[in-house]
């Protein structure tokens, strides 16, 4: 069998991307086929923010983005068919509903600015060379790293379960928490004490948990909060939380034991409500719509992309609610946490969080392979063709071929589940 140099495209050099908007996840076939969750992933990769007003899909689907719509640097925009779907089956916030689908057998999706001109564009496949593991197995279709060509199928991968040890962020019972009492708004605007950027005052207070005053379970609080009843009927509480390079966990766990209710914000961003909590906004002098389970911990998941999550440090933000002013008890602990890895569980995508397949260093991109003959006898000599490139360049290709003999075969029974296989593809089999 023989390879025919010459064809290969050995020393072609193919330039990075242009920085700015670019598509960057591609979520075209649920699993369940029918679960409605589609979505198209934008990402900045420029050094200044993107006002996205007016700007627009028409070739694929249809969706013009609203007035106001910024993306800013090293932010993401995710563009769903439903919304809601989006919203119920990974906590994850999305722009939409846009019309038309994300074909399950590839198509064409381009991106326009407001001016009509082509931002960027992907004409994607379901089979070779672009991601097979993005068309029904739970996977969505991640680029390696924005700077790549995106219209080439061999930047991109299908996304994987991501194998992290448990990892504490915030213990129970941990230092270095800040919170006021709410005698009065924490900020102006009324949320901008929920973001990473805003300076406390000295109405902050630094504190060990738990924090609060009154009979809570088993807590003990040193000091316990003074002057509570009859004078406010909520705190506020911030913290600091570090994330390593390469590490963004897709979903955190956080384990709370509280008296009453509480609304929690990561990055700025409201990520869980207790059930006892009205919806909407609320101020500094509402009520808890009932007690809270204070004898035991519960706990919930937080997908990562709707905490924003990200390297460096982040912030949680707690805004927490006695039932009324005559309460005579009010507590509140936290752990937040990295969970156990589940390597049985299906892929899923990443939308709004840095890439399962993102890496600095990407493979040659191997397309148009073709053999001739088409259907060759024994002995005739067949030449295998194919088109790779690097941004770097090509200095040789190498072709593995696998002889199967007349009769023979290859298994296609594997002890261990395709979950498993996903999450540790090196292992053996």
């Amino acid at each position: 069998m023989t390879l025919l140099g010459s064809i290969i495209s050995g020393f072609v050099f193919v330039g990075a991307a242009q920085a700015g908007v670019v598509i960057n996840e591609i979520h075209y076939n649920s699993r369940p086929n029918n679960a409605q969750d589609e979505f198209v992933e934008l990402y900045n990769s420029g050094d200044t923010p993107v006002n996205l007003s007016g700007w627009f899909f028409n070739d694929g689907f249809d969706f013009t983005f609203p007035v106001g719509t910024q993306i800013g640097v090293g932010g993401y925009v995710v563009v769903a068919k439903n919304p809601a779907a989006l919203l119920e089956r990974y906590g994850l916030g999305a722009l939409g509903p846009f019309d038309g689908g994300v074909s399950g057998e590839g198509e064409r999706i381009e991106l326009r600015r407001a001016d009509g001109s082509v931002a960027d564009e992907v004409n994607y496949q379901d089979n070779f060379p672009w991601p097979t593991a993005a068309g029904g197995a739970g996977s969505s279709m991640e680029l390696i790293h924005p700077d790549l060509d995106n219209d080439l199928g061999g930047s991109w991968r299908s996304s994987k379960i991501v194998v992290l040890p448990k990892l504490i962020y915030l213990p129970e019972d941990g230092p270095g928490w800040r919170w006021r009492a709410g005698t009065s708004e924490a900020s102006s605007p009324i949320n901008a004490w929920t973001e990473a950027s805003f300076v406390e005052d000295g109405t902050w207070v630094t504190q060990k948990l738990p924090i609060g005053f009154g009979r809570v379970g088993t807590q003990s609080f040193n000091p316990p909060i003074a002057g509570m009843v009859g004078n406010y009927t909520s705190c506020f509480f911030r913290n600091e939380f570090e994330i390593v390079d390469g590490e963004v966990p897709q979903e955190i766990l956080l384990r709370y034991l509280l008296d009453d209710g509480m609304v929690v914000y990561i990055n700025g961003s409201e990520v869980f409500r207790t059930d006892n909590m009205a919806a909407g906004q609320l101020a500094f002098d509402d009520e808890s719509g009932g007690s809270g389970d204070e004898n035991n911990w519960l706990e919930t998941l937080i997908n990562g992309g709707a905490a924003g999550l990200k390297e460096g440090t982040n912030v949680i933000a707690v805004h927490a609610f006695n039932t009324s002013l005559g309460s005579n008890d009010f507590g509140l602990n936290i752990e937040l946490l990295r969970p156990e890895p589940d390597t049985e569980a299906d892929p899923e995508p990443s939308a709004g969080l840095v890439n399962t397949v993102f890496s600095e260093v990407a493979p040659p991109f191997i397309r148009q392979v073709s053999h001739s003959p088409k259907q060759p006898t024994s002995g005739e000599s067949t030449v295998i063709t194919a088109k790779v490139t690097d941004p770097d360049g090509v200095a040789s290709v190498t072709l593995e071929v696998q002889d199967v003999a007349p009769g023979a075969y290859v298994s296609a029974f594997l002890a261990k589940t395709t979950r498993a296989l996903l999450s540790n593809p090196t292992a053996p089999r």
